[in-house]
């Protein structure tokens, strides 16, 4: 009689289903960090903190994946087309997230920037205009919905250019990755149209996890990306040697 193997954790990650709900049992564990150990988790936290730079290392693996796709799908102009909006996507929200390299070579930020820039930093996303918008926090929703609902929004290619939609469609997330990017934009819907300051004045710690998470929401981004492309890559790999 053959034993049964041991559903070690490692092998429980094996699971789709499990692997849908990490993110959500992550974000849960940071939450409940930022209320039991609050100055710890705001050090992790911090704007310029280790949460950033993983941030960033996320972003840059999802980036390699998608240049990786790109190389494989030159030859064929729909994907090629559609893996170099993803790559171009992932490359000015990395670059974002160091400043344009800001973080690392530590340049000055010219006046005129300064005075225009939320976190005085050599950014597009922190301007004030947008910074005083729901602009942002709206892009992230909708980043979020463009993600889940995948499937759906690109029918419409499907009436134009067939080879574009079919082009599309080797690109569809799992739900595995829709999990990273359903969090995003619940989130900040959350944020932007239901949370209300007052109200979170009344209770321990919210502010505090409500703003340090706006950055662990962001390395979920990365994370998503990040997954996303290894699992397109391990698509595309597939197709390849059939």
């Amino acid at each position: 009689m053959v034993k049964p193997h041991k559903r070690t954790p490692i092998l429980l990650l094996r699971s789709s289903g499990l692997r849908s709900i990490f993110p959500f049992l992550l974000l849960g564990g940071f939450a409940l960090w930022a209320n039991t150990f609050p100055q710890s988790y705001e050090a992790f936290a911090d704007k310029e903190g280790p949460v950033e730079w993983l941030s960033f290392l996320f972003l840059l693996v999802g980036l390699l994946a998608f240049f990786l796709i790109s190389v494989q799908t030159r030859g064929k102009t729909w994907e090629f087309l559609v893996s170099l909006c993803f790559t171009g996507f992932i490359l000015v929200v990395a670059m974002e997230e160091i400043s344009w390299g800001q973080k690392i070579f530590y340049w000055e930020t010219p006046e005129f920037w300064r005075n225009i820039n939320y976190q005085h930093e050599t950014t597009l996303h922190n301007l004030n205009p947008i910074q005083d918008s729901i602009l942002l926090h709206f892009l992230f929703v909708l980043l979020g919905c463009a993600v889940c609902l995948y499937d759906q929004w690109i029918r419409i290619f499907r009436r134009k250019t067939q080879d574009l939609y079919t082009a599309c469609k080797r690109f569809s997330p799992t739900t595995e990755v829709k999990s990273y990017f359903l969090i995003v934009g619940l989130y900040y819907f959350y944020v932007e149209f239901l949370s209300d300051p007052l109200t979170d004045a009344e209770i321990p710690y919210a502010d505090l996890v409500r703003v340090s998470q706006q950055e662990t929401v962001e390395v979920l981004i990365g994370a998503g990306f990040a997954v996303y492309g290894g699992m397109l890559l391990k698509r595309f790999n597939t197709f390849k040697r059939t």
